[in-house]
């Protein structure tokens, strides 16, 4: 499982490399929820995904390898901007790859 680290905004964009693939990750904040568009070699594979406690951020087939999903270190709340990021963050995103998926209890 890798953990990704975040800023404490209420929207940002950063490219990372998660097992050889270039991924582009913005999330945004709308209302109370957040959200994040996922990128994969410069072509979007995940628009406009409500990001749950969890929950995998991709939710349809595509060619990204492995699971995006929020972690609450301190309940079981979806994520909001305020506790993102930081020393000590509430909601942590990480990546994990298909066989860690099953052993973390992410749901699928």
């Amino acid at each position: 499982m890798q953990i990704i680290p975040l800023q404490t905004l209420p929207a940002q964009s950063f490219i990372t490399i998660l097992e050889e693939q270039n991924v582009e990750i913005a999330l945004y904040q709308r209302y109370n929820r957040l959200y994040a568009n996922v990128t994969l070699d410069e072509a979007p594979i995940a628009t406009g995904c409500i990001c749950l406690n969890n929950t995998p951020i991709i939710q349809q087939t595509s060619d990204f390898s492995g699971v995006l999903a929020f972690v609450d270190t301190l309940g079981d709340e979806s994520p909001q901007w305020e506790g993102i990021g930081g020393d000590s963050p509430r909601w942590v995103l990480v990546y994990l790859t298909a066989a860690e998926v099953v052993e973390n209890g992410i749901v699928v």
